[in-house]
């Protein structure tokens, strides 16, 4: 902020500033050992994936960047080898094989951010969930239903806040996360939208706290 504010401008954590400007996101990128415990994992945080967005997206304007075709991750749950229109990107780099994360943004606390991520992961590693979406290499928002259906890409992420919240509220985490903080995460939060359904001007009120 202050390095910002020296030469006239101002840093904000808010995805996109602008409907026209583009936007930012702030992702994650996970290697995960031992490798053969890969898809299991990925099973795991796709499944999830629904629910772990009211924690890495926790803000209405944070679904301004879920859209399609814009390679902030798209509208589908769906992973790729190098996609970058899939929330959940493969990418084998020289050290080996790792997950990037997408639908992450700045409003999110990183360290409930990674923990949820983790934590799902570690859930489908323990239970060997099986890996029923295929490696996607095309842009799933361009598909028809019957095309997503052959990658088993079937589930749409959330577009709203809101429905991110209702997908976490009933979400069993009991191994992964205390009822209690999770009680409290979603008392804050609807205590957020209510302030935030009175706010005239939000993304300028938003940047303006961000």
């Amino acid at each position: 902020m202050t390095i910002a504010s020296t030469y006239g401008m101002r840093a904000t954590m808010v995805p996109t500033v602008s409907p026209t400007a583009p936007s930012s996101g702030a992702h994650a990128h996970i290697s995960v050992e031992p490798v053969e415990k890969h898809k299991n994992f990925l099973a795991g945080v796709l499944k999830e994936l629904r629910a772990i967005m009211a924690i890495t997206c926790p803000n209405p304007a944070s679904y301004e960047r879920v859209i399609d075709s814009h390679w902030s991750g798209g509208t589908w749950v769906a992973w790729g080898t190098e996609n970058r229109e899939t929330p959940i990107r493969l990418i084998n780099g020289l050290s080996g094989p790792r997950y990037e994360i997408k639908c992450i943004d700045g409003f999110a606390n990183p360290y409930l951010a990674l923990g949820a991520i983790l934590g799902t992961g570690f859930l489908g590693m323990t239970w060997q969930l099986p890996l029923e979406a295929e490696d996607c290499p095309l842009d799933p928002g361009k598909m028809d239903t019957e095309e997503r259906e052959n990658w088993g890409i079937t589930c749409r992420l959330p577009r709203t806040f809101e429905e991110a919240l209702d997908a976490f509220e009933c979400a069993d985490w009991q191994i992964i996360m205390d009822g209690v903080l999770k009680r409290h995460y979603i008392a804050v939060k609807r205590k957020e939208l209510e302030v935030l359904s009175t706010v005239e001007d939000r993304r300028q009120w938003l940047i303006e706290r961000y």
